[in-house]
């Protein structure tokens, strides 16, 4: 049979056990002989030589000698077995002492035909439940004749731990019938019929819980999780509002207000009650730590940062509040603490990728190259079996242009984890600028394997194939994928009036283009897109312009030597062929009408 451990602390405050059985119980010892009641009177003299060691045994009590009292008991009831007092006394002192097998021998040895009395059957049963045997107690507690509440409520939180909440609520319930001034079981069967989903009777049971209580918080947390369990979260929201304005210290009904508009996304109306919850509970740190995060998604980053502050004053090694408070700190430019929290987290815990990842981008953001590259190489070393590790270095080389050793992280990372579709990204990325546009395609292919549709790798892959000339039906689809993921991307308009440049449909490539320009006008590549569809649709003047906005943006965005020779080469080829084009007006971005891709 299945044994576990029971809380009797807990069923002790409904009197179910006797004194034996609340005490501390130990390993149990083997069977020695018992004295059993005899049908036999007990005569002057063994009764007065009981008492003599009954005597004894209390001293030895009050000296400690708890060994040697157990001892003195167990002659006394030898010498006087009718006695039912002396019985009980032992029984309470073998199982204090741990010894409950004698115990239960001495109970069950007064067995009339095999049968306990109702007493005996509850002092068993409280010893089992120390024993951690709970089927062995509930049949003992079932074949109660008489059963009182206590009785009924032990049974009822047997069957409960035991998963049966059908026949927990049916002894609540009969618990109820004998007690009905029990709050505490009302609520409890209330809700063991919401989990059951016999929604009529939990709705009756609250009904008759506020004809006899009155509207108080706990009927309306009750019909608020009914509500809740019903679907209808509105009426829900509503009674547990009621049972908070009822008692404004109700916890309950604040902790179910906060996690429903938690799951909504609510936050703002979330932090009120996780407010009075840290006050109310002196400021519990679970809370405190929940209220942090909820000023954080709502950018309230000063009060985030403060209560991250105040949370670490009493926990300073704690390693997720530093980074937190990293975070909540670095959403206020404040770099340098944010730096030195960042730098606490991996301190405290070296194996915390975040810790490590979040240092490496604030030094991007100070634009602090070196130090984000130094920073990925420690990551490295101490986590050399993290993908993340690896995919971090990978990334930070390539945005140093050291393609070949982004390209040796990278691999690390995919080999380490090949199912990790960023690492597999940002290899294909490095692959492309290394000039291996094959091993490139099947990076971004095994991307789009591992998240179908996924519009970053569709975009990029079939801005390759087009900027090639190659399967640009095939271009067309997977930037027409990306586009319907996010149609005001201009990076993917770009790329979707290329193709369409690349196909000789010169109007639809003008189409996108503007559109392009009108999310973003800060990309040289775009305005050189601008520029070659104005030239082969016959507009000099416009392409010159293009390309001029093209070249002074592109000194800004760290373009190659080859792009900006490109460039320079296609506007002096184009003042050749004519020289009054010198002097170019501004780039003009015409209105068109929207074009759905």
């Amino acid at each position: 049979m299945k044994t576990i451990k029971t809380p009797i602390g807990r069923l002790a405050l409904y009197g179910v056990l006797s004194a034996a059985a609340l005490m501390s119980a130990g390993c149990a010892v083997s069977s020695l002989h018992l004295a059993h009641r005899s049908a036999k009177a007990t005569s002057p003299e063994e009764k007065s030589r009981a008492e003599s060691y009954f005597v004894k045994a209390r001293t030895y009590e009050m000296l400690g000698q708890k060994a040697e009292a157990i001892r003195c008991y167990g002659a006394a009831y030898a010498l006087d077995p009718q006695s039912q007092t002396l019985r009980d006394i032992l029984v309470e002192k073998y199982a204090a002492s741990g010894q409950l097998t004698r115990a239960l021998l001495l109970i069950k040895g007064n067995a009339k035909g095999g049968r306990l009395s109702d007493a005996d059957n509850r002092l068993c049963a409280g010893i089992y439940l120390r024993e951690g045997k709970i089927g062995a107690a509930a049949e003992l507690l079932r074949d109660i004749r008489s059963k009182g509440p206590d009785d009924f409520y032990t049974l009822g939180f047997i069957e409960e731990s035991q998963g049966n909440l059908e026949k927990a609520a049916e002894f609540f319930s009969a618990f109820l019938a004998l007690r009905p001034e029990s709050l505490p079981l009302w609520v409890k069967v209330g809700a063991l019929y919401t989990s059951l989903k016999k929604f009529p009777a939990a709705e009756s049971l609250y009904v008759r819980m506020e004809s006899r209580f009155g509207q108080s918080p706990e009927v309306f947390n009750g019909i608020g999780s009914l509500k809740l369990a019903r679907g209808d979260t509105a009426q829900a929201v509503s009674s547990f509002k009621t049972a908070s304005l009822l008692d404004s210290t109700d916890t309950e009904s604040m902790r179910n207000l906060a996690q429903i508009f938690m799951r909504q996304g609510a936050f703002e109306e979330a932090i009120p009650y996780y407010q009075k919850l840290y006050t109310i509970n002196r400021h519990s740190d679970p809370y405190g730590r929940a209220l942090a995060m909820l000023y954080y998604y709502t950018r309230h980053f000063d009060k985030a940062q403060a209560m991250f502050d105040s949370l670490l004053a009493e926990n300073g090694n704690d390693y997720e509040l530093h980074f937190f408070n990293g975070l909540a700190l670095a959403a206020r430019d404040s770099i340098g603490r944010a730096r030195v929290e960042f730098s606490k987290t991996i301190d405290s815990r070296s194996d915390f990728a975040d810790g490590w990842e979040q240092l490496c981008y604030l030094e991007m953001r100070a634009k602090r190259l070196d130090s984000s590259l130094a920073v990925a190489k420690r990551f490295t070393t101490a986590m050399p079996k993290s993908p993340e590790s690896w995919r971090m270095e990978g990334y930070l080389y390539s945005v140093s242009k050291e393609y070949a050793k982004a390209i040796v992280s990278l691999e690390k990372s995919v080999e380490l984890d090949s199912a990790d579709a960023f690492s597999w990204f940002e290899l294909g990325s490095a692959l492309e600028r290394n000039h291996d546009r094959e091993k490139s395609v099947a990076a971004f292919r095994r991307v789009l394997r591992l998240k179908p549709g996924d519009p970053a790798a569709a975009n990029y892959l079939g801005y390759m194939w087009a900027e090639r000339g190659e399967n640009l039906d095939s271009a067309l689809m997977l930037i027409k994928t990306a586009l319907v993921k996010d149609s005001l991307n201009g990076a993917y308009l770009d790329s979707y009036a290329w193709v369409f440049y690349k196909r000789g449909e010169l109007d639809s490539a003008f189409v996108y283009i503007v559109k392009a320009m009108t999310r973003i006008d800060d990309d040289p590549s775009v305005f050189h897109h601008y520029g070659d569809i104005l030239q082969k649709r016959g507009d000099v003047a416009g392409a010159l312009a293009a390309y001029r906005k093209g070249l002074s943006l592109s000194a800004s965005d760290n373009a190659s030597e080859e792009e900006v020779k490109a460039i320079r080469e296609t506007i002096q080829r184009l003042l050749k062929a004519e020289p009054n084009r010198g002097a170019t007006p501004p780039v003009q971005i015409p209105s068109v009408k929207p074009v759905r891709p």
